[in-house]
Formats: structure tokens, sequence, C-alpha cells
């Protein structure tokens, strides 16, 4: 009943603009199979969207600027930034504790309650000293592959939490950076998602067991039983009561 709540009070449907998404039952929100390509490849575009709510965005979007004093530099670079909505809604992302490079998580990393959030961030960095090529730089690699943020303000009842899944490329000749914006999701509910979950109806039961805390040990061969028919009943509840999409 609270997830229902929940979706009723942030309108569901076509009020949020999730015509690409998917919602199920459980009120997370998946985009589906997004690569959206950002960088300097010949098949890479300049900019990608994570959408959320209200019309506020996470725009991913490339960036380069010239700076001389002694030296010659130019900077190529793949930001993140916060696209506000409507009603004052806008995007913020976890960072570790500073509004630099945009922090990579692992699967299965949650948001947790730091002090503070932010905005705008560098995703990857490259550039060139007077015709030198500089290493290129980010935080994402093959195991920390998930930033993590949230939607918050406005006529929100609360913050949403949710991941996106990067795939960055550096390329060793001076071609990139490159990003791919894979996946994304959100939870409409409120709760803290883990990277890389996408809905117990994607996931299965093992996911959900983390999600909510439990594990097949705790619960037993009978626990494990009762469980599944407790939430396939609340599902089936909540899909016949939800907005279809």
């Amino acid at each position: 009943m609270r997830r229902l709540a929940s979706l009723s009070a942030l309108g569901a449907g076509g009020a949020l603009g999730l015509t690409a998404a998917t919602i199920d039952a459980s009120g997370i929100v998946y985009s589906g199979m997004v690569d959206e390509k950002v960088g300097y490849g010949s098949a890479y575009g300049t900019q990608a969207t994570i959408a959320g709510p209200n019309g506020a965005a996470g725009n991913i979007f490339k960036y380069s600027y010239n700076s001389c004093t002694s030296y010659c530099f130019r900077f190529h670079l793949v930001n993140l930034g916060a696209r506000s909505g409507a009603h004052g809604t806008t995007f913020r992302f976890l960072n570790s504790g500073s509004s630099g490079p945009v922090k990579a998580f692992p699967r299965g990393a949650v948001f947790g309650m730091p002090a503070s959030s932010f905005g705008f961030g560098k995703i990857a960095e490259s550039y060139t000293n007077s015709g030198i090529t500089g290493k290129p730089t980010t935080r994402f690699n093959s195991t920390d592959r998930f930033l993590l943020f949230r939607f918050t303000g406005g006529k929100l009842p609360h913050a949403i939490y949710g991941w996106a899944h990067l795939k960055v490329t550096l390329p060793g000749n001076f071609v990139g950076p490159d990003v791919t914006l894979v996946s994304y999701a959100y939870d409409l509910t409120g709760a803290q998602i883990p990277a890389g979950y996408r809905g117990k109806a994607l996931d299965g039961d093992e996911a959900e067991y983390e999600r909510s805390g439990l594990s097949a040990l705790s619960l037993g061969a009978a626990g494990v039983r009762s469980w599944r028919a407790a939430r396939q009943a609340d599902a089936q509840g909540a899909a016949g009561a939800t907005p279809a999409h």
C-alpha cells in the first residue's frame, strides 16, 4: 500500500514522461538498454540523458576548451550535469566528498545518507599539451561502472534514488574519452535501490532478498516459499491497481 501511495503521489504515468521506460509492480523505473554514446569517437554523439520525474534529468555531455599560458592545453571532457525540472525538481549524484570527478561504484552499492551530493562533475578527461597527449583519466573501470543519483525537491513527496550504468573507454591515441550510458533505473517509492538492480521481474528473488535485508539462509525453505507467495500476491495486486504505461 505504501508503494502504491507513492506511485499515486508521484503521478506515475504520463506526467512523469516515462514513455521509453517500464515501471514494475514494486515502483522501480527501468530504462531498458539505452546505449546512448557520448564522446569523441566517430560513432559517438554530444549528449545522453538520464530522464527523471517532472522533467528533471542528468545530462551527460562532451566539452572541449583551450587554455594557453606558457603552454597551450586542449582539454576534452565528458561531464555530468543536473537539469532542473518542473516545480524545482532536480538531479544530484553521489560523490566522495568533493565536486571533482564523478565517483564510480560497484554493482550492489547504495546511495547511503551523505551530507551532500552534487549536480556537476567530470566523468572522463583527456588533454594535449603543446601537441603531446596527456594520460586520459576516469574513475569508471571494469569493476566500478555505476554512478548513484537521486531526484529531489519540488513537489516530490520524497527523494527518488537510482543508478546509471556507464561504460567508459580511453583510446590509446587521442580520440577520446568516450562514454556510453548503458541503462539506468530508480525507485519511485524512495527506497535506496542497489546499483544494477532492475526490479524483481527482471532480477528475481536473489536480488530482492538483498534489497530487503533478507537471505535465503535466514528464511529457511518454508520461509522462502512463504516469502515468494507473499511477494507474488503483492505484485499482482499492485499491477492491477497501477496505471498501465
